[in-house]
């Protein structure tokens, strides 16, 4: 049996109760082999897992969330974890091993990448080489990009393996890769294809894409005018533990049907977007960190499809991740976080049919925002919302579908805002701070609502208005810090089972003329400035439905004006 040792490698460093927590877990080496017996079956191996924590691996608040185990473009992650056994733990690190059966792998290069998130929703990620048999692997010269260039032209080299060094890459050395070539090269800061010679003007990339490609651990960097890699047409590629960065175009392009995996790559300081899916391609993103880029982080556009999961993207100058001209596909387990723009955002009649399980945070608008007659988005579920200037914003007949357990906390002016004929159904999410807990406005615009809390806004609980519509069904309206629910300027509430209570001021008022609020079965008490105030000199109504308790309100339960 041949062992094999991974050593996943990378620093983890956050912040808990004001104790720092470092996570370390590597693979060691970095590309390794893997014999073939005589029946050219590869023999059964062993994967060998380090992890170590100096501050407490198995604590409660030892910060390890979740892992995910790739092996080339597919997901082994269950079947990793439910193979892998501990050989040996502390209380500060573990060795662990799974066994891979003989008979899997054929001849040839394979990558296999690990991510992990720890609690702060902090992505970090690696990946080892793992060459079967004898492979006939080619490679240049350290930093002789026209030796390079040679062997990528000639479609009999398959597997290329590029050395540390850089690669000074010009209009005589850009690569081509040809259908079914696999390169990979020392590291990410090991190789470097650098493009900043290229003299032909547009966007002229480094590393041009054919069908079924990989490319592995190396850097991109093109300062000329053009992107790291690109995909151009009905070609493919799997881009994984690559460093793109301080292109002046993207960092890896996918356009006109072209089919991309990005995985536990860095796409870094790019003129544009980190990655960008457009004109019918298909994209997924895993594992991957976008940061710094002059654009978005992860862009979809004119009709493609972009599956983001388990990646974070941060500090970019426009969104997080995008999805623009009718694009579709869903966000998992990705902590979008400090982008200028929307941490998220879904437009011009784009489809999302999944935002779940990510943590949205502290961006420059929205962190999730849907605009534009038809943008849809089928699910939110699950995510974390705090510290945008708005929390989900959905206007212009955009839609939310199911909004589901999702906790709201604390963004600037909104934490769901709904607009211009947006519309919007959910239950059993908690939305506490903002200054208006949720705002619906505009003629057309309505929200459908159950099971939901609304708590310590510091204005409004809940605003309905401009001819807005309101169905909210056993909502907990309580502590806001002047007013519970407001309907005006022509709106319309239908409430049933709702708790309006202690808040500073009072706990439903309507008015303007044909404002009307319905209620049944609910129970105001102890508000601050009335239970309820209607104006009714101005055209307002409240409709007492039957079976409401209005009660211990000061300094009266309802107030007509």
């Amino acid at each position: 049996m041949m062992r094999i040792s991974i050593i996943v490698s990378c620093c983890i460093l956050f912040l808990i109760s004001d104790v720092v927590f470092a996570f370390t877990i590597s693979f060691s080496p970095e590309q390794y082999s893997v014999g073939l017996g005589q029946d050219k079956l590869n023999q059964p191996f062993e994967i060998n897992l380090y992890m170590e924590n100096t501050e407490g691996l198995i604590s409660p608040s030892s910060g390890l969330k979740e892992a995910i185990v790739f092996f080339n473009e597919f997901d082994i992650t269950s079947w990793f974890l439910s193979n892998l056994k501990i050989t040996t733990m502390n209380d500060y690190a573990l060795t662990a091993k799974a066994l891979i059966p003989s008979g899997l792998l054929p001849m040839g290069v394979y990558f296999f990448s690990v991510g992990v998130r720890n609690q702060q929703d902090k992505i970090f990620s690696t990946n080892a080489i793992l060459v079967v048999g004898s492979p006939p692997i080619v490679s240049p010269p350290a930093g002789d990009s026209k030796k390079l260039r040679q062997l990528v032209e000639d479609s009999a080299n398959r597997f290329i393996y590029i050395p540390g060094g850089r690669y000074m890459i010009d209009d005589n050395t850009m690569l081509r890769l040809k259908d079914n070539q696999v390169i990979w090269g020392a590291g990410l800061n090991s190789t470097i294809l650098d493009g900043s010679k290229i003299a032909t003007s547009g966007l002229s990339p480094v590393l041009v894409v054919g069908k079924n490609t990989f490319i592995s651990s190396l850097k991109t960097e093109n300062t000329s005018g053009g992107s790291g890699i690109t995909l151009d047409g009905p070609v493919s590629a799997v881009v994984t533990n690559v460093l793109s960065s301080k292109n002046k175009g993207g960092g890896v392009v996918a356009y006109n049907g072209a089919s991309l995996h990005i995985l536990a790559s860095y796409l870094e300081m790019n003129s544009y977007d980190g990655a960008t899916i457009g004109k019918n391609s298909a994209g997924a993103i895993i594992m991957t960190t976008a940061t710094g880029n002059a654009f978005d982080g992860f862009g979809a556009e004119k009709t493609s499809s972009l599956f983001i999961d388990f990646c974070e993207t941060s500090g970019n100058l426009g969104v997080g991740a995008g999805y623009f001209t009718q694009s579709s596909g869903a966000v998992l387990r990705t902590f979008l976080h400090n982008n200028q723009k929307a941490c998220l955002f879904v437009g011009e009649g784009s489809t999302v049919q999944n935002i779940s399980n990510n943590r949205i945070a502290d961006c420059g608008s929205d962190g999730i925002g849907a605009g534009g007659q038809g943008s849809t988005i089928s699910l939110v579920s699950g995510n974390m919302i705090n510290g945008n200037v708005s929390g989900v914003s959905v206007n212009g007949s955009a839609s939310i579908l199911e909004l589901q357990q999702n906790i709201f906390l604390h963004n600037i002016n909104t934490n769901l805002s709904v607009t211009n004929g947006g519309i919007v159904s959910g239950n059993g999410n908690t939305f506490t701070g903002a200054n208006i807990g949720i705002g619906v406005d505009g003629q057309a615009s309505r929200i459908t609502l159950s099971s939901d809390i609304i708590t310590t806004a510091q204005e409004l609980g809940i605003l309905v208005a401009n001819a807005a519509t309101a169905k909210l069904t056993s909502l907990n309206i309580s502590s806001n810090r002047k007013n519970g629910i407001s309907v005006v300027s022509g709106s319309k509430l239908d409430g049933s089972g709702l708790m309006i209570s202690a808040n500073n001021g009072f706990g439903l008022g309507i008015n303007d003329s044909g404002s009307t609020a319905a209620l049944s079965s609910s129970e105001i008490s102890n508000n601050m400035n009335y239970g309820v105030i209607v104006f009714e000199s101005q055209g307002a109504i409240f409709r007492d439905q039957g079976n409401n308790n209005i009660s211990g309100n000061t300094p009266s339960n309802i107030g007509r004006w």
